[in-house]
């Protein structure tokens, strides 16, 4: 082997070890946000929206959500955060959180072509929690029930 297509070798490894390195990284990054909340005992893995620009992005241009999976809404204080479905591809459970984890409220079933309209809680929420339409029922979550954050 000449040594023109070692230093080529050589190259092809570091860049593929850099890219491993990166991909690794970022995964780590991404799974900072990732958490787990129960409700009656049913676990849900959920990413959280702790961001402003994360809650702007939620979880419009995804094309599905894995079982027992959501986007937990993170907000600093009590208020009337407003849930859209903008670039939304699937149907979605919205279920709002007062500041002393209780489920206040819960919208089922909230399809994409309810876009542009704007949904809201009746009382001011603390977090927001995006499942797959049908999550609430089938896990036979109501309003008052506790969430374990």
């Amino acid at each position: 082997m000449d040594r023109r297509m070692k230093y080529a070798l050589l190259g092809v490894g570091v860049i593929i070890s850099l890219t491993f390195i990166i991909l690794t990284m970022q995964s780590a990054q991404q799974g900072q946000n990732k958490d787990t909340l129960a409700i009656n005992g049913v676990v849900l893995h959920v990413e959280r929206a702790d961001t402003k620009e994360k809650q702007i992005q939620g979880l419009s241009q995804r094309e599905s959500l894995k079982e027992n999976v959501g986007m937990l809404f993170v907000y600093e204080k009590a208020g009337s955060p407003g849930i859209w479905m903008k670039d939304m591809h699937f149907p979605i459970d919205i279920i709002w959180i007062n500041e002393e984890a209780k489920i206040v409220e819960i919208h089922e079933n909230v399809s994409p072509d309810t876009y542009p309209t704007t949904f809201h809680a009746s009382v001011p929420v603390t977090y927001v929690l995006e499942v797959n339409a049908g999550w609430a029922k089938n896990a036979a979550v109501k309003v008052g029930d506790k969430v374990e954050l």
